[in-house]
């Protein structure tokens, strides 16, 4: 039986913690970079977010396996809820792009701001399509054959994401966010009602995030909690107790069990993160508020200890090399060797320089 599943009985902080590291971390133990983005309908493309994701939950999975998974050719980069990449399925590119769609017109403002417009933009959309169709581009190559400014170019590039001309691809440098670009394919240009595509991602999103809150959904998807509610009664979600609702096929099942004593490396930006509404009990019932965010709401790069938030980590570049950092001064003494040792395997994993022996406050 679900942990949540008997109103007479609320749900601790401890179980709901518990489940949700079953579900997210250690239920995904065997999991590939395109598993991770299945379950959690999309993983937010930034690098090193889209291959970390799998490396924190798959510790069998090495650092050149886990970037050459995120280029499958069955996963796309495309702007999807709150205007936010994702790397996401293909067969899941549709819904997502669809849902949050606006009309072209709503990003005029993107020209505007570089001194160009929407006709401008109608005029080389064409050949931004030809040029990206056989092989992706880098900005500089599209610049060079349209004869254009760079701020111009690259809002032209943006626009054309948004109107589902163009996709995003990654370059060789597995830390780079610097784009290529590549025409987009036939399932982006699709027949799917903006209905349609919210109601598929409310079924995908409470099947993966579930146990979730109509509040939840509404934050995730970019949309009002009354627009929530009436999809998520339309998902056939299983309600359990107070907002709380799941997929029919964990309402009645025990959930796998948890893992909690791996130390986990989460990167920025994930999903376990990213999922759930600010102030949720979810991300209480992991200790995420008090370390996990910036203070514009961005998930920070964080290590779970007995399934919860106990530390922030970072990389950043010295000289050629990239180290890593962890902030221990939050950590009783007792642990602070536990967690330095693992951070020692998760830098050898990812290619990061660790020195445990200096001490890293973070301001």
């Amino acid at each position: 039986m679900n942990a949540l599943a008997n109103p007479n009985s609320p749900i601790t902080p401890d179980d709901l913690a518990s489940l949700l590291i079953a579900r997210h971390v250690s239920g995904l133990a065997g999991a590939s970079v395109a598993d991770i983005a299945e379950h959690f309908v999309g993983i937010y493309a930034v690098r090193p977010t889209s291959w970390m994701a799998a490396m924190a939950r798959n510790i069998e999975l090495d650092a050149a396996a886990a970037v050459e998974g995120e280029t499958n050719a069955d996963l796309m980069r495309l702007p999807g809820v709150r205007r936010s990449k994702f790397l996401v399925p293909r067969a899941l590119a549709a819904p997502m792009f669809t849902a949050p769609l606006q009309p072209l017109e709503s990003h005029a403002w993107r020209l505007r701001d570089v001194g160009t417009d929407l006709n401008t933009y109608r005029s080389v959309r064409p050949a931004l399509i030809e040029m990206t169709t056989e092989t992706a581009c880098k900005l500089a190559d599209l610049r060079k054959e349209l004869s254009l400014g760079a701020a111009v170019v690259r809002a032209l590039v943006t626009v054309a994401c948004y109107d589902g001309a163009l996709i995003r691809s990654v370059p060789d440098n597995p830390w780079s966010n610097r784009w290529m670009y590549a025409a987009a394919p036939p399932e982006i240009a699709n027949d799917l009602t903006q209905e349609a595509a919210r109601l598929e991602l409310a079924r995908r999103y409470i099947r993966g995030y579930g146990p979730a809150r109509t509040v939840d959904l509404a934050w995730w998807m970019g949309i009002s909690e009354g627009c929530a509610a009436q999809l998520m009664g339309a998902t056939g979600a299983v309600h359990l107790q107070g907002d709380f609702w799941i997929d029919p096929e964990h309402a009645d099942t025990a959930p796998p069990a948890c893992t909690t004593e791996q130390i986990t490396f989460l990167p920025a930006w994930d999903p376990i993160a990213m999922g759930y509404a600010p102030g949720s009990p979810q991300r209480s019932a992991l200790k995420l508020d008090a370390i996990g965010y910036d203070q514009a709401g961005n998930g920070l790069p964080i290590v779970l200890l007995d399934g919860r938030a106990a530390a922030r980590w970072r990389t950043r570049l010295n000289g050629r090399k990239r180290v890593m950092e962890i902030d221990t001064t939050n950590l009783p003494s007792s642990l602070c060797r536990t967690v330095t040792e693992a951070g020692l395997t998760w830098a050898a994993r990812t290619g990061l320089s660790y020195d445990p022996d200096t001490p890293t406050p973070f301001t």
